[in-house]
């Protein structure tokens, strides 16, 4: 998609000489805007591109893409969505795998498996705050019978 982009920009560039910019931005026909958002649309790759990163590309706004494409603004805007919610559900599921597997040894080594000592055996990158972990941790303590 990268070299589609350069592509279209490279013909508008050309327009550029023949008085098609303005104050140096470079203006999409509605053909090429109406073609990357359906690009990004049918594209599998990961991360999906949001509907702002898509409007910063065609060097406009967010406001111009809705207004002027709904339907297809729409569809980049559910598609980024549900790509969040897949990958938040997959982050919840790696703290609550990491937090119960420390709990566990904590448990397995004789000591009380406290918060302190559950953060300290996680990596730096899960947060106890996030309610997925402390969730696990809580769950934990209670399928080990322990109390807080």
């Amino acid at each position: 998609m990268e070299s589609q982009i350069a592509e279209i920009t490279q013909a508008v560039g050309a327009g550029c000489a023949a008085g098609v910019c303005v104050n140096g931005c470079h203006q999409w026909s509605k053909e090429a805007r109406v073609r990357l958002l359906e690009e990004a649309i049918a594209n599998d790759s990961l991360p999906r591109p949001s509907l702002n990163q898509l409007a910063r590309r065609l060097g406009c706004r967010l406001t111009t893409l809705g207004r002027r494409f709904p339907e297809l603004a729409k569809a980049v805007k559910d598609r980024h969505q549900r790509f969040c919610a897949i990958r938040k559900e997959v982050r919840a599921n790696l703290f609550r795998s990491l937090v119960r597997t420390a709990v566990i040894n904590i448990h397995r080594s004789g000591d009380y498996p406290s918060q302190w000592r559950v953060r300290e055996s996680l990596p730096k990158f899960v947060d106890m705050r996030e309610p997925a972990a402390y969730d696990a941790w809580r769950q934990t303590l209670t399928e080990l019978q322990l109390s807080m």
